[in-house]
């Protein structure tokens, strides 16, 4: 036909003719890119959000084995104002309301008894620990509601906490001991703190360890009062 010898004479030009020839159909854009776009996205947001999360459980840990380090030097080195550090500055008030003692009293108490623990296992003493388990949990969690049982005791909020299982075995010259324990990391009042040094005072202020020291401050005082 005529028309089908005009094109075959004069070739396709799309700057004369956008509408291409018949026989000649249009070019498809290709959509692979946004395709792999659309896949890529949703994948490196999980990875952000799991490198986000990997990165506050490291943190997490940490902070808890840094801490409960702290604790348990603090034991075997009978160093009761260490064991202090370790709580967090409201936790005293509850100490004086509960038991009419001082942080400095209840610090004495504790270098008394960590002094005769250490004796009963023939000194020099060291310590190992094998971790069994990690909780953690922030805010309101359920994971956390073991130490608000605490802490809402001692008048004190907790924002977040880890929680390390573990065995751990107190070694001295003479002597071992050995128990498992849960240990507590938690943030109270921007401060990270051992909710273990905390309860082991709370336990030593209601102890005869308390009452001693007590009295012998009383006798003290009374005496420095009576040379006045």
């Amino acid at each position: 036909s005529a028309a089908s010898d005009v094109y075959k004479r004069q070739p396709y030009d799309p700057t004369v003719n956008p509408v291409p020839p018949v026989g000649q159909p249009p070019k498809k854009k290709k959509k692979t890119g946004l395709i792999v776009a659309l896949i890529l996205i949703p994948i490196l947001l999980i990875l952000i959000v799991v490198g986000v999360i990997v990165g506050i459980g490291v943190n997490l840990g940490t902070k808890a084995a840094k801490n409960n380090a702290a604790y348990w030097n603090a034991h075997i080195n009978c160093d009761g104002e260490a064991l202090a550090e370790l709580c967090p500055d409201s936790f005293w008030d509850y100490i004086s309301d509960t038991y009419d003692l001082s942080e400095e009293d209840a610090v004495a108490a504790m270098n008394q008894y960590m002094q005769d623990y250490s004796d009963t296992l023939g000194g020099d003493l060291s310590y190992k620990m094998e971790q069994n388990g990690v909780t953690a949990g922030m805010g309101s969690s359920a994971q956390l509601d073991p130490v608000r049982e605490d802490t809402d005791k001692f008048g004190l909020k907790v924002s977040t906490g880890v929680c390390i299982d573990a065995t751990c075995t107190v070694t001295g010259a003479d002597d071992s001991d050995s128990d498992d324990y849960s240990l507590w990391t938690v943030k109270i009042d921007g401060k990270w703190c051992s909710l273990s040094a905390m309860d082991d005072f709370d336990q030593l202020c209601g102890s005869d360890y308390a009452a001693s020291v007590s009295y012998t401050h009383l006798r003290a005082h009374e005496t420095s009062q009576d040379l006045v």
